[in-house]
């Protein structure tokens, strides 16, 4: 989990070209390891490209009632609905491959 993060962070100082602080990528606690939070973006990282396909299909078929009140209002949301819409881009670091969805 800790080289998601770390993968995560160097992915986005290169997108954005600047630096970054790495203490603001939350982990969310439904999709453990797999979805982080940074400000209001939401980013499916893992080095599985199955891992991501499977998360993704989750997210979209879903609904209201599959989770608790508090938070079902957050999960229904229309970027989670859209997320096996989205494209799947791979950044190398390391030698090792990651697999990012930006939702």
């Amino acid at each position: 989990m800790i080289n998601r993060m770390q993968a995560l962070g160097q992915y986005l100082i290169l997108k954005k070209g600047k630096n970054f602080d790495f203490k603001q990528i939350k982990m969310d606690h439904f999709f453990k390891g797999v979805l982080f939070l940074i400000g209001t973006e939401h980013y499916i990282i893992s080095d599985n490209e199955s891992e991501i396909l499977e998360t993704t299909f989750k997210m979209s078929n879903t609904r209201f009632c599959d989770y608790p009140a508090k938070f079902a209002k957050k999960y229904t949301h229309m970027r989670f609905v859209k997320a096996s819409q989205k494209s799947v881009e791979v950044f190398n670091l390391k030698g090792k491959k990651y697999f990012i969805v930006t939702l």
